[in-house]
C-alpha cells in the first residue's frame, strides 16, 4: 500500500443503499487493490477491519449496521460543537450565496423562511428519531450540545483505557 500509515480523511459521498447499508466514499492518498481491508477508527467505541467495496476514485467502503461500533452516536469533532454542522454550513452557503448576488431580498428568505423550515424539521423529525435511536446517549449530548450555533465544548477528562 503507497501512502500514509495513519489518515483522516473528508467523506466525499454517503449513499444509503437499503435500511441498514451505507456506502462511504472518500478521498485519501492510497492505492488499495482488490480484496484488501482498511481499519476504521470510531473514537470511543472500536477500531474495525472493513474492505474497500470501491479502489477507483473516490475510495469506498460499504458497511452494514451490526453491532456497538456501526450504530454509534457521531459526538466528535464538529459534532461536538453543534449537533448540525451540516444544516449550519448549508444555511451560511445560502446566505453567502445572497450577498454574493447582492440580494436582500435572497438573504431575508433563507432567514425567514428557509431557517425555519429546517429547524422545525430537525426539531419535529430528526431529533424524535435520533432519540428513539440512540435513547439515553443522544439525550446526553442534546443536553450539552446546542442544536445550531456551535460552542466549544468541554474539555474531555483524561481517561486511561487500556
Amino acid at each position: 500500500m503507497v501512502g500514509k500509515p495513519i489518515q483522516v480523511v473528508p467523506l466525499a459521498d454517503v449513499a444509503t443503499e437499503c435500511a441498514h447499508t451505507k456506502t462511504y466514499r472518500f478521498r485519501a492518498e492510497m492505492r488499495p487493490r482488490p480484496g484488501q481491508f482498511l481499519m476504521v477508527w470510531i473514537p470511543r467505541q472500536n477500531e474495525l477491519p472493513m474492505a474497500y467495496s470501491y479502489v477507483g476514485e473516490p475510495l469506498g467502503m460499504t458497511v452494514r449496521a451490526y453491532g456497538e461500533a456501526t450504530r454509534a452516536l457521531a459526538a466528535e469533532w464538529l459534532y461536538a460543537w453543534t449537533r448540525n454542522p451540516m444544516v449550519l454550513s448549508a444555511l451560511a452557503f445560502l446566505i453567502a450565496v445572497g450577498l454574493w448576488l447582492r440580494s436582500t431580498l435572497f438573504v431575508l428568505w433563507v432567514i425567514a423562511v428557509i431557517t425555519p423550515a429546517v429547524l422545525v424539521f430537525l426539531k419535529v423529525y430528526e431529533e424524535r428519531e435520533l432519540e428513539i435511536r440512540f435513547g439515553e446517549a443522544y439525550r446526553e449530548y442534546r443536553e450539552k450540545t446546542p442544536m445550531l450555533w456551535p460552542r466549544r465544548p468541554e474539555k474531555p477528562r483524561n481517561e486511561f483505557r487500556g
